[in-house]
């Protein structure tokens, strides 16, 4: 069944999901989780994290770039860097989030329209 963002709270909550996230870029296998987390707001498509321990983290490397979320908190962006190949601000980390969302301090979200595939239980995110 397909999920209807419309249908999502104002303020956002996080979900576990029972499916695994699977993260390629230039046929490299960069994230794999068998417990992601997503987050629904309301009229935005569910963003989905994984957790630091099921992350290369060898093809990350902190940006300068940062944002404020009024509502989640401070997040971190970090280029992916293979070989030769510098993806700028491919993922992020809420590195300071707020109260009710310090879950995410662990976790790690990539930015599918910079990814290869993702790949969420059966589906393409």
């Amino acid at each position: 069944m397909l999920e209807n963002k419309l249908e999502y709270p104002e303020t956002p909550i996080i979900e576990l999901v029972k499916k695994e996230i699977i993260v390629y870029f230039d046929s490299k296998e960069i994230a794999k989780s068998s417990r992601p987390l997503k987050i629904l707001k309301k009229d935005l498509t569910p963003i989905y994290f994984i957790n630091l321990n099921n992350v290369h983290t060898k093809y990350l490397k902190k940006s300068d770039k940062h944002y404020t979320s009024p509502i989640i908190g401070i997040s971190d962006f970090y280029d992916l860097i293979l070989e030769n190949t510098k993806i700028e601000n491919a993922a992020f980390i809420y590195s300071k989030p707020k109260d009710g969302y310090t879950i995410l301090e662990n976790y790690i979200s990539f930015l599918p329209e910079k990814m290869d595939k993702i790949v969420l239980g059966d589906d393409i995110i």
